[in-house]
């Protein structure tokens, strides 16, 4: 298993077909009704159905233009996406059968063509397409590049305006050892039973695919498991969880407060406490309003540190973090 390290392609305004991203199973077979609709197949590929059943997921989940490079040959070289060359004559199809509207572009990233959903492709699945995510990695290496260039940004701690970097994301490659293949074989049984239960927020399903992230390409920093795409359990706040619903039964949450600093005081020999990112503001004469502000830097502070390779990089960590 190797994480892929380059996706070669320029900066753009909207999105790209995001791999993995996958109409929700019980509408799959309303997405086969409209291959066979459109297409008329003698008979189906998986690798074509899973490229136009990735696409009408994409469609559906995107809030901008989806960007489509037409050429056929530009797909063949970027196998890490996982999406069949095919896509470009779905595209034009879904075009001519008024399932999508286009900004057409030309086959070079001199000007790429733009795609968005129709009222006609909503109307098909009744108002919305609800999406599922399976990881093409269950394990992911990254880290974060200066792209030398500044935003403005709003500081909660000076409560003013400021100028701040921007970075963008680099995966790095890794090589499968014992531990990452134990670890495969966790999260994809954890996907598989989940997929087993009607797992619903307000009526909607919620994506519950699980990736673990690290920052190096050691495999040593970082680990941590988050939830994909903006339907993942994770990007709902804590209220809202609470409304998570298992095959109609309710769900109880079962928070860890200080998780991280309380194992490093275990492994100091240090009793656990119940909330390490506050206990110096107990000292400290300040308002209820800014001691909010304060736990919320500390703790992203201390998360920070946790997770750099040396003092150096902990000493520049705490410093943007104070900035």
């Amino acid at each position: 298993m190797f994480c892929n390290t380059n996706l070669d392609k320029p900066q753009l305004d909207g999105s790209f077909p995001k791999p993995g991203l996958l109409p929700w199973h019980s509408q799959q077979q309303q997405v086969t009704v409209l291959f066979h609709q459109l297409f008329s197949p003698k008979r189906i590929y998986k690798s074509t159905l899973d490229t136009f059943s990735t696409l009408l997921a994409n469609l559906g989940h995107n809030k901008h233009p989806l960007i489509i490079p037409m050429n056929r040959t530009w797909w063949n070289k970027q196998e890490h996406y996982n999406i069949n060359p095919v896509i470009v004559d779905q595209v034009n199809v879904m075009m001519a059968a008024d399932y999508i509207d286009w900004d057409k572009g030309c086959e070079s990233w001199k000007r790429a063509t733009r795609i968005t959903a129709t009222d006609k492709f909503y109307q098909y699945f009744g108002g919305r397409l609800y999406v599922d995510f399976k990881p093409q990695e269950w394990i992911i290496a990254q880290e974060w590049e200066d792209t030398g260039k500044k935003r403005r940004a709003y500081n909660i701690v000076t409560k003013e305006y400021q100028m701040e970097k921007v970075w963008k994301k680099k995966y790095l490659p890794f090589g499968p050892n014992r531990e990452t293949r134990m670890t495969d074989r966790i999260l994809e049984a954890s996907y598989q039973l989940n997929h087993q239960h009607r797992i619903r927020l307000n009526g909607e399903p919620v994506v519950t695919s699980l990736r673990r992230i690290f920052s190096n390409q050691e495999l040593t920093l970082g680990g941590r498991l988050y939830t994909c795409t903006s339907y993942g359990v994770q990007q709902h706040n804590k209220n809202s969880r609470s409304h998570i619903l298992i095959d109609d039964n309710e769900v109880c949450e079962l928070d860890y407060a200080s998780l991280h600093i309380n194992m490093l005081r275990s492994m100091a020999g240090l009793r656990p406490i119940e909330d390490a990112y506050t206990m110096i503001l107990s000292e400290i004469p300040i308002n209820t309003n800014d001691r909010t502000i304060l736990r919320r830097y500390l703790k992203g502070l201390l998360q920070s540190i946790l997770n750099c390779k040396s003092r150096n990089s902990a000493i520049s960590s705490g410093n943007y973090e104070a900035k």
